[in-house]
Protein backbone atom coordinates (compact mmCIF):
# COMPACT_ATOMS: atom_id res chain seq x y z
CA UNK A 1 0.00 0.00 0.00
CA UNK A 2 1.23 3.46 -0.90
CA UNK A 3 0.57 6.24 1.58
CA UNK A 4 -0.65 9.81 1.05
CA UNK A 5 -0.45 12.25 3.96
CA UNK A 6 -3.27 14.79 4.13
CA UNK A 7 -1.99 17.87 5.96
CA UNK A 8 -5.01 19.75 7.28
CA UNK A 9 -7.17 16.63 7.56
CA UNK A 10 -9.36 18.36 10.16
CA UNK A 11 -10.54 21.03 7.73
CA UNK A 12 -13.40 21.06 5.24
CA UNK A 13 -11.59 19.57 2.21
CA UNK A 14 -9.22 17.42 4.26
CA UNK A 15 -11.99 15.78 6.28
CA UNK A 16 -14.00 15.08 3.12
CA UNK A 17 -10.89 13.53 1.51
CA UNK A 18 -10.42 11.13 4.43
CA UNK A 19 -14.15 10.41 4.56
CA UNK A 20 -14.29 9.49 0.86
CA UNK A 21 -11.21 7.27 1.22
CA UNK A 22 -12.85 5.34 4.06
CA UNK A 23 -16.29 5.06 2.44
CA UNK A 24 -15.14 4.19 -1.09
CA UNK A 25 -12.04 2.02 -0.80
CA UNK A 26 -12.30 0.92 -4.44
CA UNK A 27 -11.73 4.53 -5.52
CA UNK A 28 -8.52 4.62 -3.48
CA UNK A 29 -7.27 1.16 -4.45
CA UNK A 30 -3.60 0.75 -3.55
CA UNK A 31 -3.51 3.88 -1.36
CA UNK A 32 -3.75 4.43 2.37
CA UNK A 33 -4.77 7.93 3.49
CA UNK A 34 -2.82 9.20 6.50
CA UNK A 35 -4.54 12.17 8.23
CA UNK A 36 -2.09 14.75 9.57
CA UNK A 37 -3.54 17.13 12.14
CA UNK A 38 -2.02 19.91 14.24
CA UNK A 39 -3.80 18.87 17.44
CA UNK A 40 -5.78 15.73 18.36
CA UNK A 41 -9.01 17.75 18.45
CA UNK A 42 -8.55 18.25 14.72
CA UNK A 43 -10.01 14.79 14.20
CA UNK A 44 -13.39 15.92 15.59
CA UNK A 45 -15.16 15.70 12.22
CA UNK A 46 -13.72 12.25 11.63
CA UNK A 47 -14.08 10.79 15.14
CA UNK A 48 -16.98 8.56 14.07
CA UNK A 49 -14.52 6.49 12.01
CA UNK A 50 -12.28 5.63 14.98
CA UNK A 51 -9.07 6.49 13.13
CA UNK A 52 -5.81 5.14 14.52
CA UNK A 53 -3.34 5.90 11.73
CA UNK A 54 -3.33 9.69 12.11
CA UNK A 55 -0.15 11.66 12.76
CA UNK A 56 0.26 14.90 14.69
CA UNK A 57 2.41 17.65 13.16
CA UNK A 58 2.40 21.41 12.81
CA UNK A 59 3.42 23.11 9.55
CA UNK A 60 4.79 25.97 11.65
CA UNK A 61 7.11 23.53 13.46
CA UNK A 62 9.31 21.87 10.83
CA UNK A 63 10.84 19.44 13.32
CA UNK A 64 7.44 17.71 13.61
CA UNK A 65 6.94 17.20 9.88
CA UNK A 66 9.65 14.72 8.95
CA UNK A 67 8.42 11.98 11.28
CA UNK A 68 4.85 12.60 10.04
CA UNK A 69 5.91 12.20 6.39
CA UNK A 70 8.28 9.22 6.70
CA UNK A 71 7.04 6.30 4.61
CA UNK A 72 4.64 8.43 2.55
CA UNK A 73 4.62 8.50 -1.23
CA UNK A 74 2.78 11.82 -1.48
CA UNK A 75 1.84 14.76 0.72
CA UNK A 76 -1.20 16.98 0.10
CA UNK A 77 -1.17 20.45 1.65
CA UNK A 78 -4.72 21.45 2.59
CA UNK A 79 -3.81 23.75 5.48
CA UNK A 80 -5.84 26.92 6.03
CA UNK A 81 -4.17 29.13 8.60
CA UNK A 82 -3.02 32.68 9.15
CA UNK A 83 -2.22 34.34 5.80
CA UNK A 84 1.23 35.33 7.05
CA UNK A 85 2.00 31.63 7.49
CA UNK A 86 1.13 30.64 3.91
CA UNK A 87 4.64 30.92 2.46
CA UNK A 88 6.60 29.82 5.59
CA UNK A 89 4.35 26.79 6.01
CA UNK A 90 4.80 25.79 2.37
CA UNK A 91 8.56 26.12 2.75
CA UNK A 92 8.49 23.95 5.89
CA UNK A 93 6.30 21.34 4.21
CA UNK A 94 8.60 21.11 1.21
CA UNK A 95 11.68 20.83 3.46
CA UNK A 96 9.93 18.08 5.41
CA UNK A 97 9.09 16.21 2.20
CA UNK A 98 12.69 16.38 0.99
CA UNK A 99 14.04 15.19 4.36
CA UNK A 100 11.50 12.34 4.52
CA UNK A 101 12.20 11.42 0.87
CA UNK A 102 8.60 11.99 -0.25
CA UNK A 103 8.58 12.06 -4.07
CA UNK A 104 5.45 14.23 -4.55
CA UNK A 105 4.00 17.32 -2.85
CA UNK A 106 0.58 18.60 -3.94
CA UNK A 107 0.01 22.18 -2.85
CA UNK A 108 -3.39 23.85 -2.82
CA UNK A 109 -3.38 27.41 -4.12
CA UNK A 110 -6.46 29.31 -5.30
CA UNK A 111 -7.99 30.73 -8.46
CA UNK A 112 -8.34 33.94 -6.42
CA UNK A 113 -4.70 34.75 -7.27
CA UNK A 114 -6.08 35.97 -10.62
CA UNK A 115 -8.53 38.35 -8.95
CA UNK A 116 -11.67 38.92 -11.01
CA UNK A 117 -10.13 37.24 -14.08
CA UNK A 118 -10.70 40.48 -15.96
CA UNK A 119 -8.30 39.62 -18.81
CA UNK A 120 -9.45 37.20 -21.52
CA UNK A 121 -7.02 34.41 -22.33
CA UNK A 122 -5.77 33.80 -18.79
CA UNK A 123 -4.15 30.39 -18.52
CA UNK A 124 -2.28 28.23 -16.02
CA UNK A 125 1.01 30.06 -16.63
CA UNK A 126 -0.37 33.62 -16.50
CA UNK A 127 1.11 35.90 -13.81
CA UNK A 128 -1.02 36.30 -10.73
CA UNK A 129 -2.64 39.63 -9.78
CA UNK A 130 0.02 41.11 -7.50
CA UNK A 131 -2.03 44.19 -6.50
CA UNK A 132 -4.94 42.10 -5.22
CA UNK A 133 -6.72 43.70 -2.23
CA UNK A 134 -6.99 40.30 -0.47
CA UNK A 135 -3.95 39.40 1.60
CA UNK A 136 -4.98 35.75 1.22
CA UNK A 137 -4.59 35.92 -2.57
CA UNK A 138 -1.28 37.79 -2.46
CA UNK A 139 0.26 35.26 -0.07
CA UNK A 140 -1.00 32.36 -2.19
CA UNK A 141 0.68 33.99 -5.19
CA UNK A 142 3.98 34.36 -3.33
CA UNK A 143 3.87 30.67 -2.39
CA UNK A 144 3.27 29.77 -6.03
CA UNK A 145 6.32 31.78 -7.11
CA UNK A 146 8.52 30.09 -4.50
CA UNK A 147 7.38 26.60 -5.48
CA UNK A 148 7.72 27.35 -9.18
CA UNK A 149 11.41 28.23 -8.74
CA UNK A 150 12.31 24.97 -6.98
CA UNK A 151 14.24 22.11 -8.57
CA UNK A 152 11.79 19.25 -9.06
CA UNK A 153 14.06 16.63 -7.49
CA UNK A 154 13.97 14.80 -5.18
CA UNK A 155 10.43 16.11 -4.48
CA UNK A 156 8.30 17.22 -7.41
CA UNK A 157 5.53 19.75 -6.80
CA UNK A 158 2.07 19.96 -8.36
CA UNK A 159 0.17 23.14 -7.48
CA UNK A 160 -3.61 23.15 -7.97
CA UNK A 161 -5.76 26.29 -8.22
CA UNK A 162 -9.41 25.49 -7.48
CA UNK A 163 -12.08 28.16 -7.62
CA UNK A 164 -14.82 28.40 -4.98
CA UNK A 165 -14.85 24.98 -3.34
CA UNK A 166 -18.52 24.17 -2.73
CA UNK A 167 -20.64 21.21 -1.67
CA UNK A 168 -22.04 19.97 1.66
CA UNK A 169 -20.53 21.82 4.67
CA UNK A 170 -18.80 24.40 2.46
CA UNK A 171 -18.81 28.05 3.59
CA UNK A 172 -19.47 28.90 -0.08
CA UNK A 173 -22.77 27.06 0.32
CA UNK A 174 -23.68 27.94 3.91
CA UNK A 175 -23.06 31.68 3.33
CA UNK A 176 -25.27 32.06 0.22
CA UNK A 177 -27.87 29.71 1.74
CA UNK A 178 -28.14 31.89 4.84
CA UNK A 179 -28.63 34.98 2.67
CA UNK A 180 -31.26 33.23 0.55
CA UNK A 181 -32.96 32.01 3.70
CA UNK A 182 -33.17 35.45 5.33
CA UNK A 183 -34.04 37.33 2.15
CA UNK A 184 -30.79 39.28 1.74
CA UNK A 185 -29.24 37.43 -1.23
CA UNK A 186 -27.85 39.65 -3.99
CA UNK A 187 -27.29 39.09 -7.70
CA UNK A 188 -25.14 41.68 -9.45
CA UNK A 189 -25.88 42.46 -13.10
CA UNK A 190 -28.58 39.77 -13.01
CA UNK A 191 -25.95 37.19 -11.97
CA UNK A 192 -24.52 36.93 -15.49
CA UNK A 193 -20.83 36.89 -14.60
CA UNK A 194 -18.60 33.85 -14.18
CA UNK A 195 -18.83 31.62 -11.11
CA UNK A 196 -15.58 29.62 -10.98
CA UNK A 197 -16.87 26.68 -8.94
CA UNK A 198 -15.04 23.52 -7.91
CA UNK A 199 -17.12 20.93 -6.08
CA UNK A 200 -15.24 19.45 -3.13
CA UNK A 201 -15.65 15.92 -4.49
CA UNK A 202 -14.34 16.97 -7.90
CA UNK A 203 -11.33 18.58 -6.23
CA UNK A 204 -10.65 15.29 -4.43
CA UNK A 205 -11.00 13.37 -7.70
CA UNK A 206 -8.45 15.79 -9.18
CA UNK A 207 -6.01 15.26 -6.30
CA UNK A 208 -6.52 11.51 -6.61
CA UNK A 209 -5.74 11.67 -10.34
CA UNK A 210 -2.42 13.34 -9.53
CA UNK A 211 -1.31 10.88 -6.86
CA UNK A 212 -2.37 7.91 -8.98
CA UNK A 213 -0.52 9.21 -12.03
CA UNK A 214 2.41 7.03 -13.02
CA UNK A 215 4.59 10.13 -13.43
CA UNK A 216 2.95 13.30 -12.09
CA UNK A 217 4.05 16.23 -14.25
CA UNK A 218 5.12 19.13 -11.98
CA UNK A 219 3.61 22.56 -12.53
CA UNK A 220 0.66 24.84 -11.86
CA UNK A 221 -2.82 23.73 -12.85
CA UNK A 222 -6.21 25.43 -12.76
CA UNK A 223 -8.92 23.01 -11.68
CA UNK A 224 -12.69 23.40 -11.62
CA UNK A 225 -16.04 21.85 -12.39
CA UNK A 226 -17.07 20.88 -15.91
CA UNK A 227 -19.60 23.33 -17.37
CA UNK A 228 -19.20 26.00 -14.69
CA UNK A 229 -22.32 28.17 -14.35
CA UNK A 230 -22.89 31.89 -13.92
CA UNK A 231 -23.92 33.29 -10.53
CA UNK A 232 -27.64 33.27 -11.31
CA UNK A 233 -27.53 29.58 -12.15
CA UNK A 234 -25.64 28.84 -8.93
CA UNK A 235 -27.91 30.86 -6.63
CA UNK A 236 -31.06 29.67 -8.40
CA UNK A 237 -29.92 26.06 -8.00
CA UNK A 238 -29.35 26.47 -4.26
CA UNK A 239 -32.60 28.40 -3.81
CA UNK A 240 -34.64 25.73 -5.60
CA UNK A 241 -33.24 23.05 -3.30
CA UNK A 242 -34.31 25.21 -0.34
CA UNK A 243 -37.80 25.83 -1.74
CA UNK A 244 -37.30 29.44 -2.90
CA UNK A 245 -37.62 31.05 -6.33
CA UNK A 246 -35.30 33.56 -7.98
CA UNK A 247 -37.84 36.27 -7.11
CA UNK A 248 -36.27 36.07 -3.64
CA UNK A 249 -33.06 37.82 -4.83
CA UNK A 250 -32.12 41.50 -4.78
CA UNK A 251 -30.97 42.57 -8.26
CA UNK A 252 -28.22 45.19 -8.19
CA UNK A 253 -25.74 46.69 -10.63
CA UNK A 254 -21.96 46.46 -10.34
CA UNK A 255 -21.85 50.23 -9.81
CA UNK A 256 -24.19 49.97 -6.79
CA UNK A 257 -21.39 48.88 -4.45
CA UNK A 258 -20.03 51.57 -2.18
CA UNK A 259 -17.72 50.36 0.56
CA UNK A 260 -18.89 51.59 3.96
CA UNK A 261 -16.60 52.45 6.88
CA UNK A 262 -17.99 49.49 8.82
CA UNK A 263 -17.28 47.15 5.91
CA UNK A 264 -13.70 48.43 5.80
CA UNK A 265 -13.33 47.72 9.51
CA UNK A 266 -14.59 44.15 9.11
CA UNK A 267 -12.15 43.69 6.20
CA UNK A 268 -9.22 45.24 8.10
CA UNK A 269 -9.55 42.93 11.09
CA UNK A 270 -8.48 39.98 8.91
CA UNK A 271 -5.26 41.67 7.75
CA UNK A 272 -2.07 40.38 9.36
CA UNK A 273 -1.04 43.82 10.65
CA UNK A 274 -4.37 44.15 12.44
CA UNK A 275 -3.95 40.66 13.89
CA UNK A 276 -0.50 41.60 15.19
CA UNK A 277 -1.95 44.69 16.89
CA UNK A 278 -4.71 42.57 18.37
CA UNK A 279 -2.19 40.20 19.93
CA UNK A 280 -0.61 43.15 21.77
CA UNK A 281 -3.86 44.63 23.07
CA UNK A 282 -5.01 44.38 26.66
CA UNK A 283 -7.89 41.96 27.15
CA UNK A 284 -10.18 44.76 28.38
CA UNK A 285 -9.58 46.75 25.18
CA UNK A 286 -10.28 43.68 23.05
CA UNK A 287 -13.56 43.10 24.86
CA UNK A 288 -14.69 46.69 24.32
CA UNK A 289 -13.90 46.55 20.60
CA UNK A 290 -15.53 43.14 20.27
CA UNK A 291 -18.69 44.44 22.00
CA UNK A 292 -18.87 47.46 19.67
CA UNK A 293 -18.37 45.35 16.52
CA UNK A 294 -20.98 42.84 17.68
CA UNK A 295 -23.45 45.64 18.32
CA UNK A 296 -22.88 47.06 14.83
CA UNK A 297 -23.05 43.62 13.20
CA UNK A 298 -26.40 42.92 14.85
CA UNK A 299 -27.80 46.04 13.26
CA UNK A 300 -26.81 44.65 9.88
CA UNK A 301 -27.65 41.00 10.57
CA UNK A 302 -30.65 40.30 12.79
CA UNK A 303 -30.69 37.11 14.90
CA UNK A 304 -31.08 33.76 13.15
CA UNK A 305 -34.59 33.01 12.00
CA UNK A 306 -35.58 36.63 11.29
CA UNK A 307 -36.22 37.56 7.68
CA UNK A 308 -33.99 40.43 6.63
CA UNK A 309 -35.49 42.44 3.79
CA UNK A 310 -32.50 44.49 2.67
CA UNK A 311 -29.72 43.29 0.34
CA UNK A 312 -26.45 42.09 1.85
CA UNK A 313 -23.79 43.51 -0.46
CA UNK A 314 -20.26 43.22 0.90
CA UNK A 315 -17.00 43.88 -0.91
CA UNK A 316 -16.34 40.14 -1.09
CA UNK A 317 -19.71 39.41 -2.73
CA UNK A 318 -19.31 42.32 -5.15
CA UNK A 319 -15.80 41.18 -6.07
CA UNK A 320 -16.68 37.54 -6.66
CA UNK A 321 -19.90 38.21 -8.55
CA UNK A 322 -18.12 40.48 -11.02
CA UNK A 323 -15.54 37.86 -12.05
CA UNK A 324 -15.38 38.19 -15.81
CA UNK A 325 -14.08 34.91 -17.22
CA UNK A 326 -13.97 31.22 -16.44
CA UNK A 327 -10.45 29.96 -15.87
CA UNK A 328 -9.54 27.21 -18.37
CA UNK A 329 -8.93 23.76 -16.88
CA UNK A 330 -8.00 21.99 -20.11
CA UNK A 331 -4.32 21.66 -19.22
CA UNK A 332 -5.07 19.67 -16.08
CA UNK A 333 -7.71 17.57 -17.84
CA UNK A 334 -5.33 16.61 -20.64
CA UNK A 335 -2.37 15.80 -18.37
CA UNK A 336 -4.10 13.88 -15.58
CA UNK A 337 -7.48 12.86 -17.07
CA UNK A 338 -9.47 12.76 -13.80
CA UNK A 339 -12.48 10.45 -13.63
CA UNK A 340 -15.83 10.57 -11.81
CA UNK A 341 -16.43 14.31 -12.22
CA UNK A 342 -19.78 15.46 -10.80
CA UNK A 343 -21.94 17.64 -13.03
CA UNK A 344 -23.41 20.86 -11.68
CA UNK A 345 -26.86 19.23 -11.45
CA UNK A 346 -25.45 16.31 -9.45
CA UNK A 347 -23.56 18.66 -7.16
CA UNK A 348 -26.63 20.81 -6.49
CA UNK A 349 -28.78 17.76 -5.73
CA UNK A 350 -26.18 16.40 -3.29
CA UNK A 351 -25.77 19.82 -1.68
CA UNK A 352 -29.54 20.27 -1.43
CA UNK A 353 -29.84 17.17 0.74
CA UNK A 354 -27.34 18.66 3.19
CA UNK A 355 -29.05 22.08 3.13
CA UNK A 356 -32.43 20.60 4.03
CA UNK A 357 -30.89 18.38 6.69
CA UNK A 358 -29.25 21.51 8.17
CA UNK A 359 -32.54 23.42 8.34
CA UNK A 360 -32.09 25.59 5.24
CA UNK A 361 -35.54 25.08 3.78
CA UNK A 362 -38.56 27.29 3.30
CA UNK A 363 -40.59 25.22 5.76
CA UNK A 364 -38.11 26.19 8.49
CA UNK A 365 -38.14 29.90 7.71
CA UNK A 366 -39.38 32.17 10.49
CA UNK A 367 -41.58 35.19 9.95
CA UNK A 368 -40.87 38.65 11.30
Amino acid sequence: MKKVAIVGAGGFVGARFVEMALLDRDLFTGWEVVPVIRQPRGLGRLSKFGLTNHRVADAAKPETLVSAFVGCDAVVNLTMGDNTRTLPDVQNLHTGCVAAKVPLLIHMSSAEVFGRCATPGLNDESPWFSSHWMEYAREKGKAEDWLRALPQVPTSVVTLRPGLVWGPRSPWVAGPAQMIFNGSAVLIDDGRWSCNLCHVDNLIYDILAVIQSANATPGLYNVGDPGRPDWRTYFTGLAAEMGFSDAHFHLLKESDFKESILNKIFTMKDVSAAKAIKRRMRSQTKEKIKFWLLKMRRKLNPPDGVIRRGPNLTKGIWWLQTTRYHLPVTKFQSVFQPANQLTFAQGVAQTGEWLRFSGFSRTEQAVE
